[in-house]
């Protein structure tokens, strides 16, 4: 895995532990100031405008049956025809532009299916639509195996260190986050049980990331101008 980030400040980002216990912006739930509010409401605008169904999250949140088997099954084989479409529009160009961001999201409306790496990217839209440029698509990692929890989170303020879960629905300080993935959705990711056990992020894919780059190529005012059911209203 290729943890190198794109230019020196997401290198030193990526590369080191993203928060400690002593973090200063730690907040419980009923203290949560405006801007994780904000985030909040970014990812249920993706969940809203974007409403696709996961896979990943339907096995993991659905016991086993013949009946979801099959079900998942079919979720399964749409979503890699899907992933091909959008690998095949990240290949076939030397770098991504408008349009291959518009048939992005298109396509994720029209087949309706999509797991955190393409949600990811639609968090990534939406908050650079409502003026955020200080993110990064990330995949989550156990510090004590190193191995990928098959899971991918925007991550936003190199100071604040906060992300934005639009496949869960949620945004959080990482710190507080990490409190809920080993909780309430412990039952998601393989983790080993350490308390010492911690995510580490490490930079997406080229797959995400080609997305990624485009993204914030573009100006804001222009995602604006196309995408402006994406315009939160503060």
């Amino acid at each position: 895995m290729q943890t190198i980030a794109k230019n020196f400040f997401y290198s030193f980002i990526i590369n080191m532990k993203l928060y400690s216990t002593q973090n200063p912006y730690n907040q419980n739930f009923t203290s949560r100031n405006a801007e994780i509010r904000f985030a909040d409401q970014i990812a249920r605008t993706v969940q809203k405008n974007y409403p696709c169904l996961s896979d990943t999250k339907y096995a993991r949140f659905h016991t086993y049956s013949p009946k979801t088997e099959h079900y998942l099954d079919n979720l399964v084989k749409k979503r890699k025809i899907l992933r091909r479409i959008l690998h095949n529009n990240t290949q076939n160009f030397i770098s991504i532009s408008l349009f291959q961001i518009f048939r992005f999201t298109n396509k994720i409306k029209s087949m309706g299916v999509g797991n955190c790496g393409e949600v990811v990217i639609l968090a990534a839209l939406v908050a650079k639509v409502n003026g955020i440029k200080d993110f990064c698509v990330t995949e989550m990692h156990s510090s004590e195996t190193d191995v990928y929890l098959d899971h991918a989170i925007l991550f936003v303020n190199a100071e604040k260190k906060y992300i934005i879960d639009s496949l869960l629905g949620f945004a959080d300080y990482l710190a507080n986050a990490e409190e809920k993935y080993k909780g309430v959705y412990s039952h998601c990711f393989d983790w080993n049980g350490s308390e010492q056990e911690e995510i580490y992020l490490y930079e997406a894919s080229a797959y995400s990331d080609n997305y990624e780059n485009a993204i914030k190529k573009v100006p804001t005012p222009i995602l604006r101008m196309f995408y402006p059911e994406l315009i939160i209203k503060k």
